[in-house]
């Protein structure tokens, strides 16, 4: 996948993306097991898989973190030392 797949998973909510994240860590787990057995063509699936369960996983906290900032004030600190 792209970038463009990656702007794709940003639109998308969080319990799609954790859906997805669960697929796409089933493929992994099936292309790891059809190696040895030489079902699968292309070796390079299973980098792309990996990719795309990181930009899975980037795009999650980057929601979690972003609401976690949202719900929270935000705190000034004085200078004391003058």
């Amino acid at each position: 996948m792209s970038a463009k797949s990656f702007k794709e998973f940003k639109h998308l909510s969080k319990e799609e993306l954790s859906s997805r994240l669960k697929e796409e860590k089933e493929r992994l787990s099936r292309l790891k097991f059809d190696i040895p057995l030489k079902k699968i063509k292309n070796v390079r699936e299973i980098r792309k898989t990996k990719k795309n369960i990181a930009r899975i996983l980037t795009i999650l906290r980057e929601k979690k973190t972003s609401s976690e900032l949202n719900s929270s004030p935000i705190k000034t600190v004085k200078n004391k030392n003058k």
